[in-house]
């Protein structure tokens, strides 16, 4: 897994990824998941083929809140996906509980997506949101 930061020559990506994707479209601008913005950490994740999302985390209280911006699966397969989250959770999870956070809190309606973390720990919290407790 290649970690690197989001900057402003990945903003026409995002700005494509963003209008593919019926939760974020018009709800965000691209320099939002550029890094060094006003959040915990925001981030490129991608493998050998390239970037198979962008990451952002922001502090709710004792909680870190992640939000992805997924590659279109017309350039980025379920299974780059799924590999990539796979490899980048332990790193996120240590970086958070290091960081002092109780846990790591997302929302979607996708029920694909809540399933696939539902096997990484994640429980229903309320509405859209899903938490993973951390330490223990």
């Amino acid at each position: 897994m290649i970690f690197t930061p989001s900057v402003i020559t990945d903003l026409d990506q995002i700005r494509e990824w963003i209008q593919s994707d019926e939760d974020h479209v018009n709800k965000m601008s691209a320099d939002w998941w550029l890094t060094g913005q006003d959040c915990l950490a925001a981030f490129c994740v991608g493998d050998d083929t390239g970037p198979t999302m962008y990451i952002r985390l922001d502090a709710e209280g004792e909680l870190a809140r992640i939000h992805i911006q997924f590659g279109p699966e017309s350039e980025v397969s379920k299974v780059r996906t799924a590999k990539s989250l796979l490899k980048i959770f332990p790193c996120i999870t240590t970086l958070m509980a290091n960081s002092g956070f109780k846990g790591i809190v997302f929302e979607s309606k996708s029920v694909k997506l809540i399933k696939f973390f539902d096997r990484l720990g994640f429980k229903h919290l309320k509405d859209n949101d899903y938490l993973l407790m951390l330490g223990g």
